[in-house]
């Protein structure tokens, strides 16, 4: 029974450490978000006059999201390629295909 008592929380513990999470960028003006975004072929959005999120969705997935109900940013990276583009990426502009690396 002892040993029992030692393992739940061992494995609820791991398992909470093993989650995956978003990467917490630091605080980025929307000017640099934007530019960069521009250097990588992403979609932008702005923020609204009213103190909204504001971020990047890149052609490979990845992107960052700034601002809202908390501070700073949240960052992730692209785990599988794209192929094709939702339909909203492409009313903004991207082509369908993402370009192939």
């Amino acid at each position: 029974m002892t040993g029992m008592a030692w393992m739940t929380p061992a494995v609820f513990l791991g398992a909470v450490l093993m989650m995956p999470q978003a990467a917490h960028a630091k605080d980025q003006k929307p000017d640099a978000v934007e530019g960069k975004c521009n250097e990588n072929g992403g979609v932008y959005w702005p923020p609204k006059p009213k103190g909204h999120s504001y971020g990047c969705l890149n052609p490979d997935g990845s992107g960052i999201v700034c601002g809202g109900s908390k501070k700073g940013c949240d960052s992730w990276t692209a785990i599988t390629p794209l192929r094709s583009r939702p339909k909203r990426a492409q009313e903004l502009g991207m082509p369908e295909k993402p370009p192939n690396k």
